[in-house]
């Protein structure tokens, strides 16, 4: 076997670097693909996504219904909601004067037509709920009609109240400890006599 000469190696060292960077911008593309939502649509920030990371995913959403509130530019009739849903598997609850919806369907179907992931949660107390960790959009399509999405509030209405206990209990122990430390502060002082002393009344003068 002859030695390999200096270009040879210089060759083969361009090679593997090639190689290791090619390895690495697909791991990278791969990952990103598999970490983000359908469409790109932003994640979640604020309280919401403060409860979330609160909570333990359990992945995919199992249970028969998911829903979403869509709010109505108008009173009147969502014929085009309507019928977007119907064509995506979904059932739409409106009615007549309200200038809301509320869009229902199996997970799958809630996820597939707003391109988002719905995935069941476990909160801190034990309880399941379902949420997407995406901000689901208004698509294209029902703009003229639909003014916003909001999340179901009735999915989270336990985990809000769970979220507002806690608070509500650090509270009350943070005026436990105030109102102990008080209590130490005034008896490490002098004390106060709450009788008079023995001789002092008006008979023994």
């Amino acid at each position: 076997m002859q030695p390999m000469t200096a270009p040879s190696v210089k060759r083969t060292v361009i090679a593997v670097f090639l190689i290791a960077i090619t390895v690495f911008a697909f791991l990278v593309i791969s990952d990103h693909r598999g970490g983000s939502s359908p469409s790109g649509n932003d994640r979640i920030g604020g309280p919401y996504a403060a409860l979330l990371n609160d909570s333990t995913d359990l992945g995919r959403a199992r249970g028969e219904h998911a829903q979403l509130t869509v709010t109505l530019h108008q009173a009147d009739r969502p014929g085009e909601l309507i019928a977007w849903a119907q064509g995506h598997g979904l059932s739409i609850r409106w009615r007549p004067e309200d200038r809301w919806a509320i869009i229902d369907g199996t997970p799958v179907a809630v996820g597939e037509a707003f391109d988002v992931d719905v995935h069941d949660y476990r909160g801190r107390r034990g309880q399941v709920f379902y949420a997407s960790p995406q901000q689901p959009t208004v698509p294209s399509a029902l703009r003229g009609e639909v003014a916003g999405l909001e999340r179901r509030r009735e999915a989270l209405n336990g985990e809000v109240a769970s979220v507002q206990a806690r608070l509500d209990a650090q509270r009350r122990d943070l005026a436990d400890i105030t109102a102990r430390l008080a209590r130490e502060r005034s008896e490490g002082g002098q004390a106060i006599p709450t009788s008079a002393p023995e001789g002092s009344g008006p008979g023994n003068r």
